[in-house]
């Protein structure tokens, strides 16, 4: 499950095993530099996100998110 806000860009996303454990992240801090009409503004130089991750997995090529 991935939750977008709008201007923001991803504010909470699941990754869930066949198992049925998950990986979690959860924004904590971001900035964007102009304001954005966006669902995913990552065009804009300067714009970062911070996300707390609870990981079931160890980080891995497949769970990584990158903002």
């Amino acid at each position: 499950m991935i939750v977008f806000a709008k201007g923001i860009g991803i504010a909470y996303a699941e990754t869930e095993y066949m198992n049925k454990e998950k990986d979690v992240y959860f924004l904590r801090d971001f900035k964007t530099i102009n304001a954005q009409d966006s669902w995913f503004p990552i065009n804009s130089i300067g714009n970062w996100w911070v996300y707390d991750v609870s990981y079931f997995e160890k980080p891995n090529s497949i769970n990584m998110l990158c903002g």
